[in-house]
């Protein structure tokens, strides 16, 4: 099965379906809803985190402020200003 590729967790805020699961359930409670509505939300809130679950395990992080190493033997190519500074700082 291919990985799904995604941003890396440090670059992005964490997003769990902790607060959403909080919030339903005290709106649930909060307006005393009947106990069909209450089966139908955690049926949802268990898809989710099931769903949750499985896009943990079937996608692959990738660091979008990867900072590229100097080796001195890759070739850079420096620009005329900066090539200008080298000259005058000698």
């Amino acid at each position: 099965m291919k990985k799904t590729k995604v941003i890396q967790g440090n670059n992005l805020p964490m997003k769990t379906p902790i607060p959403a699961t909080l919030l339903y359930l005290m709106a649930a409670d909060y307006f005393n809803l009947p106990e069909w509505a209450w089966t139908l939300i955690i049926v949802l809130l268990s898809l989710g985190w099931i769903l949750k679950i499985i896009s943990i395990f079937t996608t692959e992080t990738v660091n979008i402020f990867k900072e590229e190493s100097n080796d001195e033997n890759k070739p850079v190519k420096r620009s005329k200003f900066q090539e200008r500074l080298n000259q005058i700082s000698k």
